[in-house]
């Protein structure tokens, strides 16, 4: 996820973990189409720096492993600002328009790039009913559940 979040940078990287019934682990580096949103509606959708928008295939995708079984453990994304917290549109996205999660069970992992040093922090978040809010929840490295194959610097 660091790797995919500097490469692709100054636009947000973003991507999908999902995990099978037997124990299957699928990482995808998704293609980021926000950028031809906004190119459509330059004041409806910000740019590619400042959002993602996971590509139709990635959606299919999910869409046929989730029939299939699979769990979408993980959306991650990356801020080339260095903020390591959900934005108040990365929560409008995750969630419906009940103001629930459109994805419940699955975490979101933002990586963020500090514009000035480079460095990375991973972050990631999890959607609590008690509270109606996503929480943070500790990034343990290699544990698919949280956030998938990452190594930090």
């Amino acid at each position: 996820m660091v790797a995919h979040a500097r490469r692709q940078a100054p636009e947000e990287a973003c991507g999908v973990i999902m995990t099978s019934p037997t124990g299957g682990r699928w990482y995808h580096e998704a293609e980021n189409v926000q950028g031809a949103r906004h190119l459509l509606d330059l004041d409806r959708h910000p740019s590619a720096t400042l959002a993602f928008c996971l590509d139709p295939d990635t959606l299919t995708q999910i869409i046929q492993r989730r029939r299939a079984g699979w769990r979408l453990a993980v959306i991650y994304h990356s801020h080339t600002n260095g903020l390591a917290r959900l934005s108040r549109q990365d929560i409008q996205q995750a969630c419906n328009t009940l103001a629930e999660p459109v994805y419940p069970g699955t975490d979101y992992v933002i990586v963020a790039i500090d514009p000035r040093t480079g460095t990375c922090a991973v972050v990631a978040f999890r959607w609590v009913h008690r509270t109606r809010a996503f929480q943070p929840v500790p990034v343990q490295p290699g544990n698919v559940d949280i956030a998938g194959p990452i190594s930090l610097p």
